[in-house]
């Protein structure tokens, strides 16, 4: 570890490869300690099984994919990772139709122009056709980010961007057959889910509740208070109304649950432009203010400095991604980290502890408390 600080400080290793060498290694490690397939499974450890509320409109999605898709009897899904408080809380807590795209004019962040909602969640229906039909490059929408989208089974989490508005849209899509496949969405994916059970599916409904708290809190600093900024957010979901049903089977413990949202939603959210000269130049200075943020928020916010983005022309710093840091990650208590390197390896020594050392009793445990 030392020798690999040593690198980091002369700028030959990336923090971001110092955590993917780590969680790489316990993936690997994870790979050859697994249970054999031929074995019976653990009697202790849960399972799902998904199924679509709206049947035709997700044999739609399948028939679509580019990838064929064996179609299963039962979508079952049994894995040590999982755990109940996670597939239920997110959802449960996030206000869903309170902070759905109202149905009025709405204003520009930086101007008085205005767009109604109805012309947002037109354009909303049409890229989500245009994916389905295999499509990359779409009518009223730019790509932003796109690498934790999976193009062949149309699942995962895209970002895009409006043409005609200064709003961004971040798409999530699930179907039965994708959501029991949390390590085939990417490495970064596979390490939330090993973390706490995690898929941005399921954090992506923290994310405006978790602001209204940040900021809240925020607004009680005196310099936070005049600095830091959000974007405007709102939920929206297609006229399919394509929800998942969940079913939480613990045989150990006997104890059943039912657990229904969205397969697939979007938000909206305010267009941030980030000011680059300023990024460059004070990058050390940004990770410091994200750490010490992070901190005063008790770790409720992703302190990655990718999410503190300079605004052009309004002399803030605009918090972007407002996911719940504990949701994501499984903290159950505040990170002790006052700087940015020691937040990169308390997180990997997290993963290290969640993924290695946990014992039989603590895992259930986990597995089990809401």
């Amino acid at each position: 570890m030392q020798r690999y600080l040593k690198y980091i400080f002369h700028g030959k290793i990336s923090l971001k490869n110092l955590v993917c060498i780590l969680f790489l290694t316990a993936q690997f490690s994870s790979m050859l300690l697994g249970r054999s397939i031929h074995r019976t499974p653990n009697p202790t450890i849960p399972y799902i099984t998904v199924t679509a509320s709206n049947q035709d409109y997700a044999e739609k999605w399948v028939k679509s994919s580019k990838k064929n898709q064996k179609k299963l009897k039962v979508n079952k899904f049994q894995n040590k990772y999982l755990r109940l408080k996670t597939l239920k809380k997110p959802f449960e807590n996030s206000n869903f139709k309170k902070h759905s795209l109202p149905n009025k004019d709405i204003k520009f962040r930086k101007s008085d122009e205005t767009v109604h909602a109805s012309v947002l969640k037109k354009q909303n229906e049409l890229v989500l056709q245009e994916i389905l039909d295999g499509k990359k490059k779409f009518t009223h929408f730019t790509i932003l980010k796109d690498t934790d989208f999976n193009f062949t089974n149309l699942s995962g989490l895209i970002v895009l961007k409006y043409k005609s508005f200064p709003f961004v849209l971040k798409l999530f899509i699930e179907h039965p057959h994708t959501f029991i496949e949390p390590f085939n969405k990417g490495f970064h994916a596979s390490g939330l889910f090993v973390m706490n059970g995690n898929m941005r599916h399921l954090s992506g409904f923290t994310r405006i509740h978790n602001l209204e708290v940040a900021r809240k809190a925020l607004s009680k600093d005196t310099q936070y208070r005049y600095y830091l900024d959000f974007p405007r957010k709102w939920y929206w979901i297609p006229l399919a109304q394509p929800y998942l049903t969940i079913d939480w089977h613990d045989e150990y413990h006997n104890h059943h649950e039912t657990i229904k949202l969205p397969g697939i939603y979007g938000i909206i959210c305010d267009f941030i432009e980030t000011d680059k000269e300023i990024q460059q130049q004070e990058i050390h200075t940004l990770r410091q203010i994200s750490v010490d943020v992070g901190t005063y928020l008790h770790n409720i916010i992703d302190s990655h400095v990718d999410n503190f983005v300079p605004e052009k022309n309004s002399n803030k710093i605009v918090i972007i991604d407002t996911e719940h840091f504990p949701t994501m990650v499984g903290l159950d208590k505040a990170m002790s980290a006052n700087g940015y390197i020691q937040w990169y390896i308390e997180l990997a020594g997290k993963y290290v502890k969640t993924a290695f050392l946990r014992t039989k009793q603590k895992r259930m445990h986990d597995q089990r408390v809401v």
